[in-house]
């Protein structure tokens, strides 16, 4: 059977994993909202290791002070 006689897929075409060498550059919005998106990640993550930290620092006290 020849490329030419198959029916497309649903999700992909033949030519869509090709790589074609064309480049796309970020507008100056672009870059500046990736730079506010990569801060609130790092917020949260840094709000997430700190909210398990106290939460285990916390019940290792509780632990500690019933076990005297």
């Amino acid at each position: 059977m020849a490329d030419s006689d198959r029916r497309p897929s649903a999700l992909f075409t033949a030519e869509e994993g090709k790589p074609t060498g064309e480049t796309h550059g970020l507008s100056e919005e672009e870059v500046r909202a990736r730079g506010r998106r990569n801060i609130a990640i790092a917020l949260g993550v840094v709000a997430f290791i700190i909210l398990v930290f106290l939460t285990t620092f916390f019940r290792l006290a509780d632990s500690v002070q019933g076990a005297g």
